[in-house]
C-alpha cells in the first residue's frame, strides 16, 4: 500500500527509511552491517495492520532478509462522525432526492422504473417458458 513507511534501526540509531509507493517492487535497505536490526512500519491514518507492525532480525555479512508487512484500508471509522446541524441535515436529504436513474429528479417515495421493467421480463420469461414445456409435453 502507498504511504507506509519502513524503518530499520540498529538500537537508537536509523540505518534507513523509505515509503512505499504502492507498487509491487520491494523496499530494499543494502548496505548494512552486520548485527541486529528492528525494522517497523508506520502506517497513515487510512490503513491499519493486518501482521505485526514490526520485527527484530539478525543479519549476517553479505545476507539477505525478506520481510512482509500487512496493511489494509481501515474497516472502522478512526473518529466518530461530526454531529450533523440543521443545515447539514437538510443539505443531505435535498442531494438524495435529487438523485435520479437518467438524469431525472428521483421521486420520493415513489417506485423506480428499472423495478418494473425487471419484474416484466421476468413475467416473460416464465410465459415463454411455459409455453415450451407445454409445447414439449404435449407431443
Amino acid at each position: 500500500m502507498a504511504g507506509v513507511t519502513l524503518t530499520v534501526a540498529q538500537g537508537a540509531t536509523i540505518a534507513g527509511q523509505a515509503v512505499s509507493t504502492g507498487g509491487e517492487e520491494p523496499l530494499c535497505f543494502g548496505g548494512l552491517m552486520a548485527g541486529r536490526y528492528e525494522v517497523a512500519q508506520t502506517l497513515p491514518a487510512t490503513l491499519e495492520t493486518t501482521t505485526q507492525p514490526n520485527a527484530a532480525i539478525d543479519v549476517a555479512e553479505g545476507q539477505t532478509v525478506a520481510l512482509e508487512f500487512g496493511s489494509r484500508l481501515q474497516t472502522t471509522p478512526t473518529a466518530p462522525p461530526d454531529t450533523p446541524t440543521a443545515d447539514a441535515t437538510q443539505l443531505t436529504a435535498t442531494a438524495v432526492a435529487a438523485v435520479g436513474t437518467g438524469g431525472e429528479a428521483a421521486d420520493a417515495g415513489g417506485s423506480n422504473w428499472l423495478v418494473y421493467l425487471g419484474l416484466g421480463a421476468i413475467v416473460v420469461g416464465v410465459a415463454l417458458l411455459g409455453a415450451l414445456l407445454f409445447t414439449i409435453l404435449r407431443k
